[in-house]
């Protein structure tokens, strides 16, 4: 289903030559848990201003670390979500600790670490 390259194999790659045979791309975060994201390319700025993408959407929340993936995560959530559930008290203090996502941080670290090109 996944075509899958390594960051050696990506290394001379640019960006658009990608992008244009494969507009949605997918991130694996934690292999262990197997966190799947999926990026997609909805639009091209002709006229944007910065020299680095920024996330302008997401959708979804930051979820619990080490929960075994999204199996455990929904769990947690089942169990937030039931209010007569024995363990819930316990998984509400548990969620204060769990960082909400951060757009500003996101973009602050893509304007650090990654440069866009435009390519005509």
């Amino acid at each position: 289903m996944y075509r899958q390259l390594s960051i050696r194999q990506m290394k001379n790659v640019k960006l658009p030559a990608v992008i244009e045979s494969n507009p949605t791309l997918y991130y694996t975060y934690d292999y262990g848990d197997d966190w799947r994201h999926e990026l997609t390319l909805e639009k091209v700025i002709d006229d944007y201003p910065y020299p680095y993408p920024m996330v302008t959407e997401w959708e979804g929340e930051t979820p619990f670390e080490d929960v075994g993936g999204m199996a455990g995560n929904q769990m947690i959530q089942d169990i937030l979500n039931n209010l007569s559930h024995p363990q819930h008290e316990e998984y509400v203090g548990a969620s204060q600790e769990v960082q909400s996502y951060q757009e500003d941080r996101i973009n602050f670290l893509l304007q650090e670490y990654v440069t866009v090109k435009r390519v005509k």
